[in-house]
């Protein structure tokens, strides 16, 4: 019994994740278009065929994240897991421009309609669609697959009983000094609706956050987060 190994890898600057367990692995994500070798010669590295693989979880529908599924999908062989309302879009090949949420977000969302907007890759069949939750038990994991929308409406986090949350641009943590962990995406399609997921992700026992980009940090970055960004509702009298 070795428990849980998790292995962050940089496609660029988005990271995918590779965790390993006695029951096989679970690929988190899977990059832009066209980095699948990459991803595969990490694994060769890791000493990981792909034939070990139970599961792909795709946290959300961003070219970033998802450009690469339909390669990866071919090279694991294994069934793809995704957010109920991501489903329809990528089964098509079509993928959106993110929402700003933030000056940045705004002007760099404005930048990629211009230059294109909806961006069409390889439709692939999937095969698990999550609207609330979904054990990982017959996957050979020990957790739990839960919607957790804002980013995105069909955005998707894993959590594990070891303690990792693997949640996607829910939370980034890229910018240096101390000022990163915890700090909102620059899009969302829904900025209330992610600070309740960060919420519920601070509700279920996770001990560390395993960003889509940047580093892996503390849950406690994001409880002090969630509490400086979100009024606390007066206590009645």
């Amino acid at each position: 019994m070795r428990g849980v190994e998790v292995h962050r890898i940089r496609l660029g600057f988005v990271n995918a994740y590779v965790v390993r367990g006695d029951g096989g692995c679970i690929l988190v994500d899977a990059g832009m278009p066209g980095r699948h070798k990459e991803l595969a010669g990490h694994l060769e590295l890791l000493g990981i065929s792909p034939d070990s693989f139970s599961l792909i979880v795709l946290t959300h529908g961003h070219l970033d994240h998802a450009g690469g599924l339909s390669e990866m999908k071919r090279l694991l062989n294994c069934p793809v897991a995704v957010g109920e309302d991501e489903r329809r879009s990528l089964e098509k090949g079509t993928i959106s421009v993110p929402v700003g949420a933030t000056a940045l977000g705004r002007a760099a969302a404005f930048a990629m309609r211009v230059i294109g907007g909806e961006r069409k890759v390889e439709p692939t069949e999937l095969d698990l669609s999550i609207s609330d939750e979904m054990r990982l038990d017959d996957f050979g994991f020990k957790g739990r697959l839960i919607s957790t929308p804002g980013h995105t409406k069909g955005s998707i986090s894993m959590l594990l009983e070891s303690g990792e949350a693997f949640v996607g641009d829910l939370v980034t943590n890229y910018i240096p000094f101390g000022i990163g962990p915890a700090v909102p995406p620059p899009f969302a399609e829904d900025v209330r609706a992610l600070y309740r997921s960060w919420m519920t992700i601070l509700n279920s026992g996770a001990t560390t956050v395993m960003p889509g980009h940047g580093y892996p940090f503390g849950v406690d970055a994001l409880r002090k987060a969630y509490l400086k960004r979100v009024p606390l509702v007066p206590t009645p009298a």
